[in-house]
C-alpha cells in the first residue's frame, strides 16, 4: 500500500529530467473508487437499506451485490464500488467511511483497501478496542460519556435524522411482516375512529 502511495506521489512530483516523467500513475490507492464489503449481522437487511446508509458517506457507484461463496451460498456479505468525497485535511485526501455501524440493533463491519483500523469502541486511531479505556457514545459518536447518558435525541441510524429511529425511518424496506402489521394498527385506528363517530352521532331517544 505504501510502495503505490509512494510511486504515485514520485510520478507526479517528477521533474522532466526524471526517470519517472515517463510513466503514468494509476495507483488505486490516489483514485477515490473504492471496493467496499459491507457485513451486516441481520441477514435479513436490504441491500436497500445498506445503500441508504453508505450513501451518507460517500457516492454509490454501483448497487450493493450479494457476495457469493465457490458452492454459490451468500456469505453474508454485500459488496459495492463507491466513490469518496474528498477531504483537504485527511492524510491521503479522502473521507473515509466508518468502520462499524448499526442499522436499528444489528451491527455492521465495512472493509475495503486502506480503510484507516480505527477502535471499534471510540473510532479513533491507535489502539483496539479491548484496549480502548475511552467512554464512547454510539449514538452521537462523541467520547466523554455513554450512550445511555447522551443529550442528543436518538436519530435514526440509517437516515441519520432525530426526527425518528431506525423502525419508523421512511426509507427504511419494510419487510413483509412489518408491512402487514402497519397495516393491521392502521386498520385498527380507521375501526375505533368509525366507532367514535358513530357513538358523537347516536342520540338517546325518550322513551
Amino acid at each position: 500500500m505504501d510502495i503505490c502511495r509512494g510511486y504515485g506521489e514520485n510520478v507526479k512530483a517528477a521533474s522532466p529530467e526524471s526517470h519517472f516523467s515517463s510513466f503514468m500513475a494509476k495507483s488505486p490507492i490516489l483514485r477515490k473508487e473504492r471496493w467496499v464489503t459491507v457485513a451486516v449481522r441481520n441477514p435479513h437487511t436490504p441491500g436497500k437499506d445498506v445503500a441508504t446508509f453508505l450513501s451518507r458517506f460517500c457516492t454509490l457507484l454501483t448497487d450493493p451485490a450479494h457476495i457469493i461463496d465457490v458452492n454459490g451460498f451468500w456469505t453474508g456479505k454485500w459488496s459495492v464500488l463507491v466513490e469518496l468525497h474528498r477531504d483537504k485535511s485527511s492524510s491521503d485526501g479522502v473521507r473515509h467511511l466508518p468502520q462499524n455501524f448499526f442499522l436499528g440493533s444489528s451491527p455492521g463491519i465495512i472493509d475495503y483497501l486502506d480503510l484507516p483500523q480505527t477502535c471499534r469502541k471510540c473510532g479513533e486511531l491507535g489502539h483496539w478496542m479491548k484496549n480502548c479505556k475511552s467512554t464512547a457514545c454510539r449514538n452521537c459518536r462523541v467520547t466523554g460519556h455513554d450512550t445511555k447518558d447522551c443529550p442528543k435525541k436518538k436519530a435514526c441510524n440509517l437516515c441519520g435524522l432525530e426526527e425518528h429511529v431506525y423502525k419508523d425511518c421512511p426509507q427504511r424496506v419494510k419487510t413483509y411482516t412489518a408491512a402487514l402489521k402497519g397495516a393491521q394498527v392502521k386498520q385498527e385506528q380507521d375501526d375505533a375512529a368509525r366507532s367514535r363517530g358513530r357513538q358523537i352521532h347516536s342520540f338517546p331517544t325518550n322513551s
